[in-house]
């Protein structure tokens, strides 16, 4: 005869996407928390290489300059984000596949602080998202990654120097 032990079955874990109310509580420490992050989709190269032609980009730091070609112009452009993201950040924040392979445009690890000093580096340059503006031209879409606690991010999509939607 099977004893009188009664089975007690687990509660199941809870699923990440779960209502928060249905989430276990965790203590939010600011060392834990998620660090934000950036994401740049480019326009076309064109489109780049236009905006790249408009004269204010001539007084821009750290220099910044229209290629020979759309292609060249839209390498120029990313390797100018970088510079700045890893000047700001202290070098941790490129983000790179599971191949191994650099994904352009893409950022992580950045802290708050560095973050917000990042955003404010590409938002400087006012004459030139006034040229952008007044030509018509954006160099594509800026999604800021933010943290929303832990294990939280909050993507928003942003109004960012050149990167303007329209």
């Amino acid at each position: 005869m099977a004893s009188d032990k009664s089975l007690k079955c687990k509660e199941p874990p809870t699923h990440p996407l779960s209502p928060p109310s249905k989430r276990p509580k965790v203590e939010e420490e600011e060392e834990y928390n998620d660090d934000p992050g950036a994401i740049f989709v480019l326009n076309n190269n064109d489109e780049i290489h236009n905006l790249l032609a408009l004269p204010s980009v001539a007084n821009i730091l750290p220099p910044l300059q229209q290629g020979g070609t759309p292609e060249q112009s839209r390498n120029n452009l990313h390797s100018w984000i970088d510079t700045i993201a890893l000047r700001i950040s202290g070098g941790d924040c490129l983000v790179y596949s599971m191949t191994g392979r650099r994904i352009p445009g893409h950022y992580h690890k950045m802290r708050s602080e560095r973050h917000s000093q990042f955003e404010a580096e590409i938002a400087q340059h006012t004459l030139w998202i006034v040229e952008c503006w007044n030509a018509g031209l954006s160099a594509g879409l800026y999604i800021s990654v933010e943290s929303g606690g832990v294990g939280r991010l909050t993507m928003i999509n942003k109004d960012l120097g050149p990167f303007i939607n329209y």
